[in-house]
């Protein structure tokens, strides 16, 4: 995944981008404790941040989020990922979501 790119938060979006990071990383097959050290949380507060994420998107689970987010086009379509995480974490459009 380090290579991957990571998709660029849409504006209106309403996650923020630390779920938006969370929902990213499952979609890529990841694990709660694997994202938690990608994005440099612990895995309980990545289980928050799913949790609220499935609940403003009304998503029965993480695979439905997931399909919403690309759906919605909260991520952009496979192959056209602008931002990796660390640089999703930087831009400063998000600071305060």
């Amino acid at each position: 995944m380090s290579d991957s790119k990571s998709p660029k938060p849409r504006l209106g979006s309403p996650l923020t981008s630390r779920e938006i990071q969370v929902l990213w990383c499952k979609a890529h097959g990841l694990t709660y404790g694997d994202t938690g050290k990608r994005v440099g949380i612990s895995d309980l507060t990545v289980k928050s941040h799913m949790a609220r994420a499935l609940a403003r998107l009304g998503a029965h689970d993480a695979a439905h989020a997931v399909a919403l987010c690309f759906r919605k086009s909260v991520f952009p379509p496979p192959g056209r990922f602008v931002l990796t995480l660390d640089e999703m974490a930087r831009d400063p459009r998000r600071r305060g979501a």
